[in-house]
């Protein structure tokens, strides 16, 4: 299934809210004792995009792409993909080191030195690129890389290979809620000023 992509609005990339969330039990013992279980190893994010004076009724265009966009998605039902304004790309990312015998990585991103999978390849904006030992891979028929981040190599890289890649991705992404207000505050302006998405860089939405 391809998703739809979240579409952008103009003066729409500052004041976002980005919550990354994990899961944790904690059994506390009469001692004082915790016992803790991780029960998410990558965090979910919840984002909230602030949409206040931008929804612009002149020609309704922002308003019918925004309310289009979440009715077409059944409200929170259908996941789409979403570009982090602040997060979206890496340069020259470590995905692995070769040992000779394995063909098959998966894209990750590292952020603050968390190292997360990348399953939301954006090909759109650029075309990934994979290095070997910073030497760009120009022939295709050499690797291939799947919607899902997988890059699978025709063979192996040799013992030692520093494997690399530069690319966009995406948030993997649904809205939180099944409705929003949309609020005209005058003639020519429309808000939305709580919207908000959960999703993560992997496909778990």
């Amino acid at each position: 299934m391809t998703l739809a992509v979240f579409p952008s609005f103009s003066g729409a990339d500052w004041g976002n809210i980005k919550h990354p969330d994990f899961k944790t039990d904690i059994f506390e013992a009469t001692s004082g004792y915790e016992s803790r279980a991780m029960l998410r190893q990558y965090p979910k994010y919840t984002f909230r995009y602030p949409l206040e004076h931008i929804i612009d009724n002149r020609d309704e265009s922002d308003l019918r792409a925004l309310l289009g966009f979440f009715l077409a998605r059944h409200g929170a039902y259908e996941a789409f993909l979403f570009t982090d304004p602040s997060d979206c790309a890496v340069d020259g990312q470590v995905i692995g080191v070769g040992d000779g015998t394995r063909t098959v990585w998966q894209l990750v991103r590292s952020y603050g030195g968390f190292v997360e999978p990348v399953q939301n390849v954006n090909a759109v904006d650029s075309v990934p690129a994979i290095f070997l030992d910073d030497v760009l891979q120009v022939d295709v028929t050499d690797y291939g890389i799947a919607d899902d981040g997988l890059v699978t190599f025709a063979s192996a890289p040799v013992d030692g290979t520093v494997i690399t890649w530069t690319g966009n991705y995406y948030y993997r992404v649904r809205f939180v809620d099944d409705g929003y207000d949309f609020a005209q505050f005058s003639s020519d302006f429309w808000e939305c000023a709580d919207i908000a998405f959960v999703g993560s860089v992997r496909n778990v939405v």
